[in-house]
């Protein structure tokens, strides 16, 4: 039938078929992505993992039960980096 209306030659016909399946496929998986998202908005947001040690160091040096020098010497410990202390008798601008 496509053949005979494009003059003997089946190609164009096939390709717009083949680009038509084309656009039916990416609607469909589109239609789903939406679809999921909608239904279980908890994976929009991205997985991050917080590690409970540093958590823990942290809510007791906020708390008071370590010093400076503690947190920074633990934090390095764990692979955490920590920001230059300044010394209490330093002025700003010899930071």
């Amino acid at each position: 039938m496509f053949a005979e209306i494009q003059g003997g030659n089946a190609l164009p016909a096939f390709i717009v078929g083949i680009v038509i399946l084309g656009l039916l496929i990416f609607a469909f998986m589109t239609a789903v992505r939406v679809w999921r998202r909608s239904s279980n908005p908890s994976t929009d947001l991205p997985s991050v993992h917080i590690d409970p040690v540093i958590t823990e160091l942290r809510a007791r040096f906020a708390r008071g039960k370590i010093g400076d020098d503690e947190y920074s010497r633990k934090a390095r410990l764990l692979g955490y980096p920590t920001p230059a202390v300044a010394d209490e008798h330093s002025t700003p601008g010899s930071i």
